[in-house]
């Protein structure tokens, strides 16, 4: 694995003229393991944009522990400063190499370290599919992958356990390791890190779990939460929230496995209905069938099943009628396989918790119950139990840095199928958690209106679909604001003796006309330069350095509508007329200087406006200033860092005065 990276990386050093950042990978991620097909194949989505209009985007699939095999083109004059492009990948581990050029010279590569094409697994049942801290389970290599984090929490006081029902994300993808957990709701490793590793050493894939395991649950609990009821916890005598524990397998199936694919869900339950409740072998198929009829048609596909006869904990009084029951959902309900017979697997369980256990110097319970659970993945199943891959890959359009708060938007994306769908617009936080839905519609782009949230947070947006469940990968970050513009750069460069502005728009929102306005006061601008939008999607102007001691700029633009929106103003400080003085005003007098939290001006009458700028034009906004007396005391907050700065008072006779004031602690 090291060597392929060293070598391109090596390869890299011989272009000198490298600038990193002009990249942006927004999907792959990490670690992302994708389901394949029959074919032993799935479809990858590479998808970002650059800072500039990049003329090639080349991707490079590396193989982990293998020799690199050479660049391919993705996308080709990405003059609109966004790519994507799905290419095929075959079963494997790999490191994906991406990077953009702008005609022979390489701006910017990224690397995506451990993403696959292999097996996808969701669990469900009880505690012995959910799993359980400590007891034995063992580290997996670094080709299982699981989400380590949980959708659930126990709540102590009422002594049962909480889950949302919210839209979920794929985020914290890492190796299986004996003490991680398997989102949603699994716990360590268990017997399937060491089912994983079967696999991975079998057919040389990677492998990613998740698991809805829930602890206690029976199988009328999990056919009346399918159902929309709440279920009721008889060892509490409380019915759980969020009709769980079914809302965590709808979830997981529409907004991870939508994603990622899925080879089958893996059902091993029974230790509760054979050891309390005297369920009979019909409602045990009843409950277990519905469960999974009501999960594929959520879901929008007939999933394979595969049906563990699994009843016992340290009781199994009723063990007959559920092993009849769950062999009878083999045999009746279509694209169900067999599991495995787990009861002759440590039986009796530990007296003290019921489950399986690897057991220090004993019996490997887990190691035991994995092997049995393999015997079944054979060659047949593999053939037969023909997986999920999402039909389409939805792509949100770049977005621009700031969309406007409270107002109509539009929303373009790519990869709509030809189905009558309804798309709903997500809103997400900048790490991918669900926020709000702020949109629908059936046709491209879709209106969303973003309110009720606050407006200082970063943002993304996610793209759904129901009937098959589709989801989109997540946009570029943004920021909300009253004032928007269609922009995704506008940047200020200062040289010695002259200033450049930078700045580039998205193509679904480009204005029809950008103007470059200046003052000197930031209250009245004027117009010094114009230009038409271009194919480029971006443009840049230079000026000599005014002679002023702040200058303002801003840009104007006019939109397709006809529509006029501002962006944020860019401030400049010429400090070579202020700061190599004092203050040549002898009547005004600053004290301390060098000061640490506060200072005093005297002499002066009344000051219409006061300010202090940072060494790099920034003004500081947190700063008091009251008038005692004939004084005005300025008191700054305690955060404010060491360094030398500029107050600038402007008095009631609008005659400006500059200080340079330093700030030691």
């Amino acid at each position: 694995m090291k060597t392929s990276r060293l070598w391109i990386f090596s390869l890299l050093l011989l272009f000198p003229c490298l600038l990193w950042g002009q990249m942006t990978v927004l999907h792959p991620f990490n670690r992302l393991i994708l389901q394949r097909n029959l074919f032993n194949q799935a479809d990858l989505v590479i998808s970002g944009y650059t800072n500039v209009a990049a003329t090639k985007i080349e991707y490079q699939l590396v193989e982990i522990g293998k020799p690199a095999k050479g660049w391919q083109i993705l996308a080709s004059n990405v003059l609109n400063h966004e790519f994507s492009g799905k290419v095929k990948v075959n079963a494997g581990f790999y490191d994906l190499y991406i990077r953009a050029w702008v005609n022979s010279t390489i701006i910017d590569e990224k690397i995506i370290e451990q993403i696959g094409v292999g097996e996808v697994f969701l669990i469900a049942g009880q505690s012995n599919a959910m799993g359980v801290q400590g007891l034995g389970s063992k580290d997996a290599s670094e080709r299982v992958i699981v989400i380590n984090d949980l959708n659930k929490y126990l709540d102590e006081k009422e002594n049962l356990t909480i889950a949302s029902n919210e839209p979920m994300r794929l985020h914290k993808m890492e190796r299986a390791l004996a003490n991680t957990n398997m989102y949603p709701s699994g716990e360590s490793s268990w017997l399937w890190g060491e089912l994983a590793d079967k696999i991975v050493q079998k057919y040389q894939v990677p492998v990613f779990l998740l698991n809805c395991g829930w602890a206690a649950a029976t199988s009328e609990n999990w056919s009346k939460s399918a159902n929309g009821e709440l279920a009721y916890n008889q060892y509490v005598n409380k019915n759980w929230p969020n009709q769980q524990p079914y809302t965590n397998l709808k979830n997981t199936l529409q907004y991870l496995a939508s994603h990622t694919g899925l080879r089958a869900v893996l059902w091993m339950q029974g230790e509760s209905d054979a050891a309390h409740n005297q369920t009979s072998a019909q409602n045990y198929e009843a409950n277990v069938k519905n469960l999974i009829e009501k999960s594929r048609q959520v879901f929008g596909y007939n999933m394979p099943w595969s049906i563990a006869r699994s009843t016992v904990s340290s009781r199994n009084e009723w063990a007959d009628l559920v092993i009849k029951g769950q062999n009878s959902i083999i045999k009746n309900v279509p694209n169900t396989f067999a599991g495995p017979e787990t009861d002759t697997i440590q039986n009796p369980r530990p007296i003290t918790h019921g489950h399986l256990e690897n057991v220090k110097n004993g019996i490997q319970g887990l190691t035991l119950a994995a092997t049995a659970w393999m015997r079944t993945m054979d060659t047949t199943f593999f053939k037969k139990a023909v997986p999920y891959q999402p039909q389409s890959t939805l792509v949100p359009r770049l977005l621009p840095a700031h969309l406007p708060f409270g107002r109509n938007f539009a929303i373009y994306f790519q990869g709509i199928t030809n189905q009558n769908k309804i798309y709903r617009v997500e809103l997400l936080d900048k790490d991918g958690k669900f926020v709000a839905q702020i949109g629908q519609g059936t046709s491209n782009p879709i209106v969303v209106n973003i309110q009720n949230v606050s407006p200082l947070e970063v943002y993304r947006l996610r793209i759904v679909s129901d009937a098959p469940f589709l989801q989109s990968t997540l946009s570029n970050t943004f920021t909300l604001s009253g004032s928007w513009t269609p922009l995704n750069q506008f940047t200020l460069a200062e040289k010695i003796d002259s200033l450049q502005l930078n700045w580039s728009y998205v193509e679904a929102y480009s204005p029809s006309k950008i103007t470059v306005q200046y003052s000197n006061n930031q209250q009245s601008f004027t117009d010094v330069y114009t230009e038409n939008a271009n194919n480029t999607l971006e443009g840049k102007w230079t000026v000599i350095r005014p002679k002023e001691v702040f200058s303002y700029y801003r840009l104007k633009l006019i939109l397709a509508d006809g529509s006029i929106v501002y962006t944020d103003t860019k401030l400049v400080i010429d400090y070579s007329q202020v700061l190599g003085v004092e203050n040549p005003n002898l009547s005004v007098k600053i004290f301390p200087n060098p000061t640490s939290t506060y200072f005093v001006i005297q002499g002066v009458n009344d000051v219409r406006q006061l300010q202090l700028f940072s060494s790099n034009g920034q003004e500081i906004v947190d700063i008091k200033s009251n008038r005692v007396g004939d004084e005005y005391v300025v008191e700054f907050s305690e955060t404010i860092q060491n360094g030398t700065y500029l107050l600038r008072l402007q008095m009631a006779n609008n005659q400006t005065l500059y200080q340079k004031i330093m700030i030691l602690k």
